[in-house]
């Protein structure tokens, strides 16, 4: 056996954290013009993931996702071309690279925005479409069976006027 195969577990996850940011340093400074693209135009990702509260991090998710198309061509203009600090210094200073980014981002932040009233409009209208369809099978039911299927049972509004009337009653006893 090898020495990391005998050392202690905490001792190996340690270990592979240190190996692991080494490793990831050493990727930066040789990728540098392409780490500072990346994270000047991902700026936008990273505060969504802070102030997201939510432990989905759907925030994050969404501008992210959006963020990285707009940040994708210009990395790849960089990459295709001349890939160095002088050509990463000039993408960076570029207004219209700005507005890609930055604005491919506030798409984000609109579709995150935006989303939860688009499901609960979706989510209400199958919701009336299926009590439609319960209340025409209802109907169906009554005219096969009868009125007397219906009898002993009460409507939501039945229900509301009982407990209405039963709160005026309890506020008069007093």
């Amino acid at each position: 056996m090898t020495d990391f195969q005998t050392m202690p577990r905490s001792a190996q996850s340690v270990a592979s954290k240190v190996i692991g940011g080494l490793i990831l340093v050493g990727v930066c400074v040789w990728f540098l013009p392409s780490v500072l693209v990346l994270v000047i135009g991902m700026a936008p990702t990273i505060v969504a993931f802070f102030t997201d509260r939510r432990k989905e991090k759907y925030a994050a998710f969404c501008v992210g996702a959006m963020n990285l198309l707009g940040v994708l061509p210009v990395a790849l203009g960089m990459w295709t071309r001349d890939h160095s600090m002088d050509s990463a210094l000039r993408n960076v200073t570029n207004v219209f690279n700005w507005f890609l980014m930055y604005g491919a981002a506030s798409l984000g932040w609109g579709l995150y925005a935006v989303t939860p009233a688009i499901v609960a409009f979706v989510l209400r209208m199958q919701i009336e479409r299926r009590i439609t369809k319960m209340q025409s099978y209802q109907r169906e039911l009554i005219d096969e069976w009868g009125e007397g299927v219906t009898e002993g049972t009460k409507t939501a509004e039945d229900k509301a006027a009982a407990a209405a009337a039963a709160a005026v009653d309890a506020e008069n006893e007093k």
